[in-house]
């Protein structure tokens, strides 16, 4: 595929193949779509849909993408943990339920960071609060490991 996004200093397929490597029990894809989010994994196939007109608008470093890349693969991990019945509920749960929501964004975060890409969530955690407006960035804020509880999370990691 090799789709070099435009404004963007990057090829997102490499990126992609570069953290498939810590992944390799996840066979996903990447499928370019136009969508409100810049990066979705789907829970009912092995897509990891993105946008590259979001991504441009936003024109996120290598790095920030590398973890955004990271953390859907994350959640493919937390997916495959799921009975069918809960997968197959997830849309519905995740639009009404926050606490819900909550847990699987921090669980997709924690995964990223033991997978050794705490580094990259960090920096598009900085870069998300920096480029998103205020109202989108709370929402995120909300449902996401703060800085500080990557921090944490990495240096657990480095004593294990």
């Amino acid at each position: 595929m090799s789709k070099k996004l435009t404004g963007v200093s990057i090829i997102i397929d490499e990126i992609f193949a570069d953290v498939k490597k810590k992944f390799p029990e996840v066979d996903a894809r990447l499928v370019p779509v136009s969508m409100k989010s810049f990066m979705l994994s789907s829970p009912y196939s092995n897509i990891i849909y993105y946008d590259p007109e979001q991504l441009n608008k936003y024109n996120f470093s290598r790095k920030a993408l590398t973890g955004m890349i990271a953390h859907e693969f994350s959640h493919k991990i937390d997916y495959k943990r799921m009975g069918w019945i809960e997968r197959l509920l997830i849309k519905w749960k995740h639009k009404r339920n926050f606490n819900f929501k909550r847990r699987l964004e921090r669980e997709a975060d924690m995964i990223t960071i033991d997978r050794g890409f705490g580094k990259e969530l960090k920096q598009s955690l900085k870069e998300t609060e920096s480029k998103f407006e205020e109202e989108r960035f709370l929402r995120f804020k909300t449902t996401h490991l703060s800085i500080k509880e990557i921090e944490i999370r990495m240096k657990k990691g480095s004593n294990d």
